[in-house]
């Protein structure tokens, strides 16, 4: 059996020329094509003989099929709107904390840790002075 697989010009094409007919459904099996991602939009199926020595003639068969991918459409404003109903069921299940402000004046002092140098080591040399936290 012999099996070809290519691209040409855009198109997709998977061939097997065997001994035996081999229908589309063997074909798209044996090359692991998905009908879900793949449209078949032409076919050849033909045979012929071939020389078998001694005067004989044996049939050989092909089967051939060219393929395009399926394009799915998105409607993203649909798309949006479901993701959306997805993310507000899971949103609601967290509880709220409610925050209770101990400030009368409504401000509220954050401390920022970004810049913090744990376990720094300063050489003299290079800093000016030496500034080690151990």
């Amino acid at each position: 059996m012999k099996k070809k697989g290519m691209t040409y010009e855009g198109q997709d094409i998977a061939t097997i020329e065997s001994k035996k007919q081999i229908t589309i459904d063997q074909l798209l099996k044996d090359y692991g094509i998905d009908k879900k991602f793949w449209e078949i939009y032409r076919v050849v199926i033909n045979t012929w003989d071939a020389n078998a020595g001694k005067g004989e003639t044996i049939p050989l068969y092909q089967t051939k099929v060219w393929l395009k991918k399926k394009i799915s459409i998105v409607n993203h404003e649909k798309f949006i709107d479901d993701l959306k109903k997805d993310l507000k069921k899971i949103v609601n299940k967290v509880p709220k904390k409610k925050r209770e402000s101990k400030t009368k004046d409504g401000h509220l002092l954050e401390i920022d840790l970004f810049d913090v140098h744990w376990d720094k080591l300063a050489w003299a040399e290079e800093t000016g002075s030496n500034f080690d936290t151990k």
